[in-house]
């Protein structure tokens, strides 16, 4: 997979510019990674798409995860009840949920599409 161009972000005159174009960040976060569901909160109800969806219809363009650290040293499997897998297949690998680092980064690589580079820096190691 191919690396996404690099993304070059500087200020002047008062205005964020990325790769010397101005742009405007309308941003969202997102709560529940956090938690003991270990998942952004509502994917029990909705799929990522329908949030994302969401999101650009409102026009966000910046989602931010927080995350617990402990989660991600034990890297274990997310519980099952935190999301609807008929919703988000995306979270399971052979039938069975993704670990927390994994999860993390499919919704990372779920919201690229919409939201080309929010939150992807963050969760990377390597390409995604």
């Amino acid at each position: 997979m191919a690396l996404p161009p690099a993304l070059h972000m500087s200020a002047a005159d008062g205005q964020l510019l990325a790769n010397g174009l101005p742009i405007r960040v309308k941003g969202v976060t997102w709560w529940g990674a956090e938690s003991a569901r270990a998942l952004p909160g509502g994917l029990d109800k909705r799929s990522l798409d329908e949030v994302f969806g969401l999101l650009e219809r409102y026009g966000f363009n910046a989602v931010k995860l927080p995350f617990l650290h402990q989660h991600v040293l034990f890297d274990e499997a997310v519980p099952p009840a935190s999301f609807d897998a008929r919703r988000n297949p995306h979270l399971l690998f052979d039938g069975r949920p993704l670990t927390y680092v994994a999860a993390l980064r499919a919704i990372a690589r779920r919201c690229g599409p919409r939201h080309p580079g929010v939150a992807r820096r963050a969760l990377a190691r390597g390409p995604l």
